[in-house]
């Protein structure tokens, strides 16, 4: 220990804490107060309600709005109703095939008796 702190030791010792103490009042009163602090706590507070008032609000505008697609969706045709309509469109469309088949088929048996009725009348 160098001989100069040996001479000032005492005072260093008394004058330490006293500095210390000093510094950590004035450290303190230049922070926030417990009232600041209290009105900073109440102030978040109230920005928190109304901001969970204003989501719960949004909730409950997404909740009616998926009810009423709910009740729009439910009257919708469904998979397999689709699916039977589909059925029945291939098979209306096959029959109209077959009835075309069959009129081109009976045309051409037509024009044929035409043909014979104009060719043997005098």
């Amino acid at each position: 220990m160098p001989d100069w702190l040996k001479e000032w030791w005492p005072v260093v010792a008394i004058a330490f804490p006293a500095i210390v103490t000093v510094l950590g009042w004035a450290v303190r009163t230049g922070l926030a107060s417990r009232k600041d602090l209290d009105a900073a706590i109440a102030k978040e507070s109230a920005a928190r309600a109304a901001q969970a008032e204003k989501m719960g609000v949004e909730l409950r505008e997404i909740d009616l709005r998926t009810r009423e697609t709910a009740q729009e969706i439910k009257h919708l045709p469904s998979r397999k109703d689709i699916e039977g309509l589909k059925d029945q469109l291939s098979h209306a469309v096959a029959l109209g095939e077959s009835t075309t088949r069959e009129l081109a088929s009976v045309s051409r048996a037509l024009t044929r008796v035409e043909d014979h009725l104009f060719k043997s009348a005098p």
